[in-house]
């Protein structure tokens, strides 16, 4: 094995391939482009192949078979070059390891892709993610249109009731009001101005109020406390204030 390998690039004990038998010029040319352009060609893929593979990495389901593969076109096509010059460079060792390369990677490639193919073939196609993304998002639509029609009819139960309703998140701050809160405040529903329900409870009871209101939230149980709001002539009305987590919040 050292004594081949030592010899890799001697070229002395074979002659050149012209000198191989009775070679015309046009079947000898014939073969050496014909390998060129097979090389060429070889050449070319792999490119293309990692390229695609950089810049699409986090899309591709078998990135080891595509570098596997290119690796194996690349060897396929060293084996063309080399034979196109062994018609000047009789480097026929060169020409065994190589050849013998591209058997290891060949076979390699072969057992990978077969090993792959059961679990590609069970991915579904480009049709079937369209229409499975066309169901997903006709099913988004209906459960939005769903929960938006649910709020339009809270939203008109709310405002006809004669109570006080609010939403809240969970650190207290409201985000809807029906219309029996701005006509107890004496604001018009859309207009500028105060509308922070903290802003009307009794200074003496906004303290016990936020606190138990932390715990209801912290503790998951509903909410239920007594104070006082002030309405819009100034003067203040004691309201039951009742919550349900998940649920909108009621007062009144």
């Amino acid at each position: 094995m050292l004594e081949f390998l030592r010899k890799l690039f001697d070229t002395s004990d074979y002659p050149p391939r012209w000198m191989c038998g009775n070679w015309s010029e046009q079947v000898g040319w014939l073969h050496i482009l014909s390998d060129l352009v097979i090389a060429g060609a070889y050449a070319a893929i792999p490119i293309a192949i990692a390229s695609y593979v950089v810049r699409k990495r986090d899309e591709i389901v078998f990135p080891k078979i595509y570098w596997l593969f290119a690796l194996f076109i690349l060897s396929c096509g060293t084996t063309h070059l080399i034979d196109a010059t062994l018609f000047w460079h009789p480097w026929y060792r060169l020409s065994c390891l190589v050849k013998l390369l591209t058997a290891v990677v060949s076979a390699t490639t072969a057992v990978v892709l077969i090993r792959a193919l059961p679990y590609a073939l069970s991915l579904p196609g480009t049709q079937a993610l369209n229409k499975k993304l066309v169901l997903e998002n006709a099913e988004r639509r209906r459960a939005e249109d769903g929960l938006r029609n649910s709020e339009e009819r809270f939203r008109e139960l709310a405002d006809a009731m004669p109570q006080i309703v609010w939403a809240a998140r969970p650190d207290g701050t409201p985000d809807y009001y029906n219309r029996g809160w701005f006509s107890f405040i004496g604001l018009a529903p859309g207009k500028s101005g105060e509308t922070h329900l903290d802003h009307y409870v009794h200074h003496d009871d906004l303290a016990i109020k936020n606190a138990k209101w932390s715990e209801a939230i912290s503790a998951s149980r509903p909410y239920s406390q007594q104070f006082r709001l002030r309405g819009a002539g100034g003067q203040f009305r004691w309201f039951l204030a009742r919550a349900l987590q998940s649920m909108m919040p009621k007062g009144r």
